[in-house]
């Protein structure tokens, strides 16, 4: 399935937190860059927003959903913003992964610079 902003699908909690999914696992995500470029790009997790919070961008905290449902801990990536990729842009909380390897990787393959 193809979604521009997504839609989204309120969630049980998990983790004790109030999480919606925007795109499901397999859905793509498709914008347009700061440099005016469009792009999409295949979600290889479910990702989505905890709501009643704020990140460092002042939006809902970003939240990735893996396949560990009883994984225990929670792993935060600090995002830079391009194309200087100097300066904090915001924070992406990966959930539901084993390893902060395993974390790390599925975040990567979200972006295609990996100096983000």
């Amino acid at each position: 399935m193809i979604y521009g902003w997504g839609t989204l699908q309120p969630m049980p909690q998990l983790f004790g937190l109030p999480i919606t999914i925007e795109y499901r696992k397999g859905d793509t995500r498709t914008g347009v860059g700061a440099d005016g470029k469009k792009w999409s790009r295949k979600l290889f997790a479910a990702y989505g927003e905890i709501k009643r919070t704020e990140g460092l961008d002042g939006d809902a905290l970003d939240v990735y959903v893996g396949p560990d449902l009883d994984a225990t801990k929670v792993y935060a990536i600090t995002q830079l913003k391009g194309p200087e990729f100097k300066k904090v842009d915001e924070q992406k909380f990966m959930l539901g992964f084993r390893t902060a390897d395993e974390a790390k990787r599925i975040y990567l393959s979200h972006y295609p610079d990996p100096k983000i």
